[in-house]
This record gives structure tokens, sequence and C-alpha cells, in this order.
């Protein structure tokens, strides 16, 4: 069991570790079958609008969507869970284009690298 706290950080209430796993999971698509990239976009002239219409040219969709802060406040970095499985030549479009890909899995990649990261924040949970 996890403690929930408010912002004044009283108790407010707990949750179960493994309902906490499958609901983060389930808001990430982790089930769902696909690849994963990220891209470093530069908020002053970032457009989801331009990252969408370059992934459905190439008939697939997007599953998830994050943006994440960086050391940089001008720049984030673009997570994207896809629904197609070989998504080079989707990477290699947003290369023509100067994006800056940082990291992307493919799906056997991408699951080796998922059970990896929960055993490590089970490890840090202590369980």
């Amino acid at each position: 069991m996890l403690p929930v706290l408010d912002d004044n950080q009283r108790y407010v209430g707990s949750i179960c570790q493994g309902q906490l796993l499958q609901s983060v999971s389930h808001m990430l698509s982790v089930k769902e079958v696909g690849g994963v990239f990220s891209l470093e976009v530069d908020m002053h002239t970032y457009s989801m609008s331009d990252i969408v219409k370059t992934v459905e040219k190439h008939n697939s969709s997007i599953l998830n969507f994050s943006l994440i802060p960086t050391t940089n406040p001008n720049v984030k970095e673009a997570v994207v869970k896809l629904n197609t499985k070989d998504i080079s030549p989707i990477l290699e479009d947003f290369s023509l284009q100067h994006y800056n890909i940082k990291t992307s899995a493919f799906e056997s990649e991408y699951y080796d690298n998922l059970k990896d990261r929960y055993n490590q924040l089970i490890n840090y949970l202590n369980i």
C-alpha cells in the first residue's frame, strides 16, 4: 500500500501498488502493440498537428502522446506511442524534417525496456 497525501502533506487515503501500476500502464497504452519514439521539440516552433500529419502519412495512428520537460525550458521531449510495429519509415521522415530523435523502440525492444523499467520501479518501491 502507498499513502496518498494532499498538497499539505496530509494523509487522505492509500492505494495498492498493483492498482497504481495497472492504471499507469493503461494510461500509457502499454498493452497495445506498436513502436515508441521520442523527439526533441522546440516549444517556440512546436506543432502537434505536424507530428500527427507525419505519422498519419504513413498510415499509422498515435496511441499515446506525452510532453516531458527537459533542463532547457524552451525544449521538451515528445514521447509518442504508435499502433505500428515498424516505425523506421516514420523515424526517417522525422529525421528529414530535422527533428532530433532521442530514442526509439520497436516492439521487442519496447517490451524488454518496459520490463527492465518495471523491475527498477519495483526495486525502488522496495516490494
